[in-house]
């Protein structure tokens, strides 16, 4: 039982996990980037990972900030709206109207001077 109780001590200073210096080899068009194989994709796609961090082999299209990739295609995100292809936050858009109400009302305020 000392020998035993001395070799346990040992691998509990040492460790047993794998110190392998080996490269990662990956499959046919997977790169190896932070010792995780990648699918390499073209320009303006990327490769999924789900929010547990797993990679799939799978190209994706780069969504824009407001929009979120469905079934192929980045769509608005939730509070989020299209207008001309663009998704823009509906707060933005509250924002925007109100100034245009307002530059409205000062060039009908100011015609009224002008006309007396």
């Amino acid at each position: 039982p000392p020998m035993i109780r001395r070799l346990i001590i040992l691998l509990l200073i040492v460790g047993c996990e794998d110190k392998s210096t080996e490269p990662l080899i990956c499959d046919e068009e997977l790169i190896n980037v932070e010792e995780v194989c990648t699918l390499v994709c073209d320009e303006g796609y990327t490769h999924q990972i789900d929010s547990t961090g797993v990679h799939y082999d799978v190209c994706t299209s780069i969504c824009e900030i407001g929009e979120t990739y469905n079934n192929g295609d980045c769509v608005c995100s939730v509070g989020y709206y299209d207008f001309n292809g663009i998704c823009y936050y509906q707060d933005d858009l509250d924002f925007l109207q109100d100034l245009i109400k307002l530059n409205e009302l000062k060039k009908s305020s100011n015609s009224l001077y002008t006309q007396y």
